[in-house]
């Protein structure tokens, strides 16, 4: 796979996880708590990741839970921007 690939392939997958744990960007950018570059560093620090396939799997799990609960989870542990996703929770 191509570098812009995986980039696009795990930047896909690090929307769908701000998503599922309710992490907003676009607000964040709006109220400065992320800058572009930040959210930059983090689409290449999910890029980076090993725990594609695992993450995709996380993500089907807890996306049909919320639907089904309408609680979102934490960000797990594997994931390279935890940190991030859960600070920007509401």
């Amino acid at each position: 796979m191509t570098l812009l690939a995986r980039i696009d392939e795990n930047g896909t997958l690090m929307y769908r996880m701000a998503e599922t744990v309710e992490a907003d960007f676009g607000d964040a950018l709006l109220a400065g708590e992320v800058t572009a570059d930040i959210l930059r560093d983090a689409v290449l620090r999910c890029a980076r990741c090993e725990a594609a396939d695992f993450c995709e799997s996380w993500l089907e799990v807890n996306e049909a839970r919320k639907a089904a609960t309408g609680t979102a989870p934490e960000a797990p542990d594997f994931c390279a921007n935890r940190d991030m996703m859960n600070n920007l929770r509401p």
